[in-house]
C-alpha cells in the first residue's frame, strides 16, 4: 500500500496548500508532500522546504485527523470503569460535589451482588442518590441494565407475608423487628424499574410513606404485583395505628408502631 494512501484529507483549518481547497486532496502529516485533487493528476508533488512527505520532516502544524493524537479526558469527566467499588464511590461522590452517608446493596436471588445505591450529602443540606453496579471491567455508575432486583431479595423466603415499604431505611427497620421486608430502588416514582416477579402468588402488605408519594407509590406497586401469576389480593396500610408517619427517619417510634400494624386487622385492597 502506498504510504500517500493513507494521508488524510485536506481540512478548512489545513486546506491543500496547491488549490487552497478542503476535501479530496491528501496531505501529508508534515504538509510536505500531497495530491491535489484539483491539479487534474495523481502524482505525488512535494515541498522539500517544508518536509520530505513522510511525516518525519519539518513541522508546520498541520496534522490530519487520522494522525492526531487522542484527546485527553476532560477534567472531572465519568471514567468508565472503576477497579473498586470505592473508587465509584468516590468519583460519584466528586461529581455532585456531596460526601457519603450511607449504601444499600441490592442482591440477586443467590446473594449476588447486582445495584448498590448510595446516599450522599450536598453542602445545601440536601441529599443526592447514585447507584453503582459491577461489571465484567470493574464497577461502573449507573444502573445495570434490565429490570433491578427487589431490595434483600435473597431474604425473601418461600413462605410468609412480604411487606413493602418505601425505601431502605424502612426496609431495614422492618427486619430489625423481624419482618420479611423489601422495597424498590430509586425512590416512590420508580417502582416500575424493578423486577417484582418472585413476589408472585405470595401474601404482600404494603408500608407506603403517610403523604401523596406515599399513596401514588402503594398504587403503583399493588397495579404491579396483581398482573403477576399466580394473581394474588394485596393489602396496603396507609397508616400506622398512631396515625404518625411511617418513615423510619421521621418517627422516633418507627418499629414500635409498625410491629403493632404488623399484629393488627388491616384492610384489603381489591384488586385491579
Amino acid at each position: 500500500m502506498k504510504e500517500s494512501t493513507t494521508w488524510p484529507k485536506a481540512t478548512r483549518e489545513h486546506p491543500c496548500p496547491k488549490c487552497g481547497k478542503a476535501n479530496r486532496c491528501l496531505i501529508a502529516p508534515d504538509g510536505g508532500a500531497g495530491i491535489c485533487w484539483r491539479s487534474g493528476t495523481k502524482e505525488v508533488w512535494r515541498d522539500n522546504a517544508s518536509g520530505n512527505g513522510n511525516g518525519n520532516g519539518f513541522d508546520n502544524g498541520y496534522v490530519g485527523a487520522a494522525h492526531r493524537p487522542k484527546p485527553k479526558p476532560k477534567a472531572g469527566g465519568t471514567i468508565k470503569a472503576f477497579i473498586t467499588a470505592q473508587a465509584a464511590i468516590d468519583t460519584a461522590g466528586r461529581m455532585i460535589g456531596g460526601t457519603f452517608v450511607a449504601g444499600w446493596t441490592y442482591c440477586d436471588a443467590g446473594g449476588l451482588e447486582v445495584l448498590r445505591v448510595v446516599r450522599f450529602a450536598l453542602a445545601d443540606g440536601e441529599k443526592e442518590y447514585r447507584p453503582i453496579h459491577p461489571a465484567k471491567d470493574g464497577w461502573r455508575i449507573g444502573d445495570p441494565s434490565g429490570l433491578l432486583p427487589i431490595y434483600r431479595l435473597n431474604e425473601v423466603t418461600a413462605a410468609g407475608t412480604v411487606w413493602v415499604t418505601e425505601g431502605e431505611k424502612a426496609a431495614d427497620a422492618a427486619h430489625k423487628i423481624g419482618l420479611m421486608a423489601t422495597t424498590s430502588a430509586h425512590g416512590a416514582g420508580s417502582a416500575e424499574k424493578s423486577d417484582w416477579t418472585p413476589l408472585a402468588g405470595r401474601q404482600v402488605c404494603i408500608l407506603p410513606d403517610h403523604d401523596e408519594q406515599g399513596r401514588k407509590y402503594a398504587n403503583d406497586v399493588a397495579r404491579l404485583l396483581v398482573k403477576l401469576s399466580p394473581r394474588r389480593t394485596v393489602r396496603d396500610r396507609q397508616r400506622n395505628p398512631t396515625g404518625r408517619h411511617w418513615q423510619a427517619g421521621r418517627c422516633a417510634s418507627f418499629p414500635t408502631t409498625m410491629s403493632k400494624a404488623a399484629s393488627t386487622p388491616m384492610t384489603w385492597r381489591g384488586c385491579w
